[in-house]
C-alpha cells in the first residue's frame, strides 16, 4: 500500500506482458523464412504458457490441500485438549504427537511439554545445516537431476571473505540497499521501497512483497525457483541458494547485489 504507482503490481504486468509480445514479435519475424522452425518455435511457446500457470497455483493444488484436510481434524483435537486443560491453545496441538494426544484426551497436562517443543523447534529453526555430508559421488548427465538442481539449486563454494555472501545469480542487476530479513509473512510490514528483502525461499502468497523490495536473497532455490522466476517477472536483482543469507545478514546492514557475480557485498555492518 506504501508503493506508488510505478510499484502497482498490475502495472508491471501489463509493462512485461507488452515487452514479452514485442519480444515475440522479433522472433517470429526472424523465423518467418523457415516455416519449420516457426511452428517448433510456436510449439515450444506455447507449452511453458499452460506450465506457468501450474507453477504459480501448484502450491495449493499438490502441497496445501492434503494438509489442510489434515488440518481441520488435528484442531478439533487441539480445542478439546484446551478445553481439558491438557494445552493451553488448540494450535499447540501441532506439537504433540499421537501418543501425547491420546492420552491429554485422558487428562494428562502437556503444557510444559509443548513449552520445551516449542522452544527445542525455535533453536533447530536457527541450525543451518551443511550443504552435503561426505564427498558428491562421481555420476553420469541425468537430465532429470539437472533439471532439479536448477529448481533448488547446487550450492557454491563458501565465501573466504566475511562480507561476501556467494550464491547463484538467477536475475540480472546490480543494486544497494538496506537489508530487511523476512522469515515469514508476518515480518512483510518490516520492508520498504528499496530494501534488499533477505529470506528463506519465497512462495506465490509472497509475490506483493517484490513490489516493494529491490532484490532479493533466498537461502534456497536454483534458477527455476519461484524466487528467481518471480524476480525476473519484476526486472530485479535476485541472488539464491546463498544458504547461509538469514544468518550471515541482519537488519539494517547496507548490501551491493551483483548478479553477474550471483554475490551479496556487505558495505556497512
Amino acid at each position: 500500500m506504501r508503493v506508488g504507482e510505478d510499484g502497482n503490481p498490475e502495472t508491471k504486468y501489463l509493462a512485461a506482458g507488452k515487452l514479452r509480445e514485442s519480444l515475440l514479435a522479433k522472433a517470429r519475424e526472424k523465423l518467418a523464412g523457415d516455416p519449420t522452425k516457426l511452428a517448433e518455435f510456436n510449439h515450444h511457446y506455447d507449452g511453458p504458457k499452460h506450465y506457468l500457470t501450474i507453477t504459480e497455483d501448484h502450491n495449493y493444488y499438490i502441497d496445501e490441500r492434503g494438509n489442510a484436510v489434515m488440518r481441520l481434524p488435528m484442531l478439533e483435537f487441539g480445542s478439546r485438549l484446551a478445553a481439558k486443560g491438557s494445552i493451553a491453545d488448540a494450535n499447540d496441538v501441532f506439537h504433540l504427537n499421537r501418543e501425547d494426544v491420546k492420552s491429554g484426551l485422558k487428562g494428562t497436562d502437556h503444557k510444559a511439554l509443548v513449552t520445551t517443543r516449542k522452544a527445542d523447534l525455535a533453536k533447530r529453526a536457527k541450525i543451518v545445516p551443511p550443504p552435503t555430508l561426505g564427498e558428491m559421488p562421481d555420476a553420469p548427465p541425468d537430465p532429470f537431476v539437472e533439471f532439479i538442481n536448477k529448481m533448488f539449486g547446487v550450492p557454491p563454494e563458501p565465501s573466504l571473505d566475511p562480507d561476501v555472501i556467494k550464491g547463484i545469480g538467477a536475475s540480472a542487476g546490480t543494486v544497494q540497499g538496506t537489508v530487511k530479513v523476512v522469515l515469514d509473512l508476518t515480518e512483510a510490514s518490516k520492508l520498504t521501497p528499496s530494501d534488499i528483502m533477505v529470506c528463506e525461499m519465497t512462495m506465490p502468497p509472497w509475490k506483493p512483497l517484490f513490489s516493494i523490495a529491490a532484490s532479493v536473497v533466498a537461502d534456497t532455490g536454483g534458477v527455476l525457483s519461484h524466487c528467481a522466476i518471480v524476480s525476473r517477472e519484476y526486472g530485479m536483482p535476485c541472488v539464491v541458494g546463498t544458504l547461509i543469507g538469514t544468518n550471515a545478514l541482519k537488519d539494517g546492514m547496507t548490501v551491493t547485489m551483483d548478479d553477474s557475480q550471483g554475490v551479496a557485498r556487505i558495505d556497512k555492518r
